[in-house]
């Protein structure tokens, strides 16, 4: 997407139902990121259809099977915590 046209878009792309995270990336080619879920294949398939519909030209595309996150919480060490890692 030109990046002249990209903030107008986002407001567009987050109103398609499906669609939970619309990122604007600092890159060429690739510098909208949109990550949508569905129950099925006919859901992402609407998703993208209406994502092309606006204009949008989809250089990839990924289905996650499974997500396993965990918080970061690594700015908390304490001084005990940092001295046992030094010594393992």
């Amino acid at each position: 997407m030109p990046a002249t046209e990209r903030a107008d878009y986002v407001q567009q792309l987050l109103e398609i139902q499906g669609v939970v995270d619309v990122r604007e990336m600092l890159v060429g080619r690739r510098n909208i990121y949109v990550e949508v879920v569905g129950t099925s294949t006919q859901d992402i398939t609407r998703i993208t259809d209406t994502l092309h519909e606006s204009g949008i030209t989809v250089e990839s595309s990924e289905i996650m099977r499974s997500r396993y996150v965990q918080p970061f919480d690594h700015f908390h060490f304490s001084e005990a915590g940092a001295d046992e890692q030094h010594e393992s």
